[in-house]
């Protein structure tokens, strides 16, 4: 499983849609807020809609890779 951090802050697409807003932790000594969840990279992501287009469509537009 492939994950990342990138674009995860609060001011990022993918850090909004990942919850960093509203339920985000600050390391210590960093600026920005990041979402707790991991953001799947789009490997992973189609690995696991398998067959399944709408599953795939809906779990890249979750992790901010559709928008």
């Amino acid at each position: 499983m492939y994950v990342t951090s990138e674009g995860t802050t609060t001011r990022g697409l993918a850090g909004v849609r990942l919850g960093a807003r509203t339920d985000g932790v600050r390391g210590k000594g960093r600026r920005y807020r990041s979402a707790r969840a991991p953001r799947l990279m789009p490997e992973t992501i189609l690995q696991i809609a398998g067959n399944d287009r709408q599953e795939a469509v809906r779990l890249l537009r979750r992790f901010g890779y559709l928008i």
